[in-house]
């Protein structure tokens, strides 16, 4: 109620509408290589909580708040196939960056990082939403690298089908690398030399019988880590 310009009272009625306005807050994830359109039409790819002001339907403005969530692409190397000796151990981590990330090795255990100490193919499926799920293996094998090489100490080239040569045996299932036996007669004469592991001694020198008497060998061998090792002894050939 208002006094008008002579003195009367004028009666004003307003009538007062409220348009709404809208406060919205959407939350979104994306894989590192993918890219997000935010409402105003911006495209983003880096995480963050990103405001954007429009016009609602009523022509209020409306505030969108997006939360973006940025998960990094899962990379996983196991590294490649190897191997190590008997009472050793090889640690393999498979952790990667991303914090919702899932893990599941092939014997199902979920730890990303796992002590190995047996051979075997161990494989990991990694799963990291909104990323593809990626998936690595490493082959792993434990040898015996105290492989012991054994001699016989006698052997009997008669022609009767028992003991007609001699070898070394292998008390374990390694392949010798840089393999080396010799035979020496007791003048300190080689008699008999080879390379090849399967190759044994028939009691010959050039085509011809030896005669029975003690003899001295040598072997020569790598073993799984690479360390040169020799054996000497002696073996006696009897008829």
């Amino acid at each position: 109620t208002i006094t008008n310009a002579v003195g009367c009272d004028s009666i004003i009625t307003t009538a007062l509408t409220i348009k709404p306005t809208n406060l919205l807050t959407n939350h979104h994830s994306i894989c590192s290589i993918e890219t997000y359109t935010l409402p105003n039409g911006q495209v983003v790819n880096k995480a963050g909580t990103y405001n954007d002001t429009l016009m609602n339907h009523f022509g209020c403005d409306s505030i969108i708040s997006t939360v973006l969530t940025v998960t990094p692409v899962p990379v996983v190397y196991l590294s490649s196939d190897t191997s190590f000796c008997i009472g050793n151990e090889v640690v393999i981590n498979a952790t990667i960056a991303a914090t919702n990330a899932q893990y599941q090795w092939n014997d199902l255990s979920t730890n990303p990082i796992k002590t190995i100490t047996a051979s075997g193919l161990y494989k990991i499926t990694i799963t990291a939403p909104p990323c593809k799920t990626i998936v690595d293996s490493i082959r792993i094998v434990v040898l015996d690298c105290d492989c012991k090489m054994l001699m016989p100490n006698a052997f009997s080239p008669n022609n009767d089908n028992l003991d007609e040569s001699i070898k070394p045996i292998y008390a374990c299932d390694l392949q010798p690398q840089d393999y080396s036996f010799k035979i020496f007669n007791r003048w300190g004469q080689q008699v008999f030399q080879t390379t090849d592991y399967h190759t044994a001694w028939d009691g010959t020198f050039n085509g011809k019988p030896q005669p029975i008497e003690t003899y001295i060998y040598c072997i020569e061998w790598r073993n799984a880590t690479n360390q040169l090792q020799i054996k000497k002894g002696d073996v006696s050939l009897v008829r």
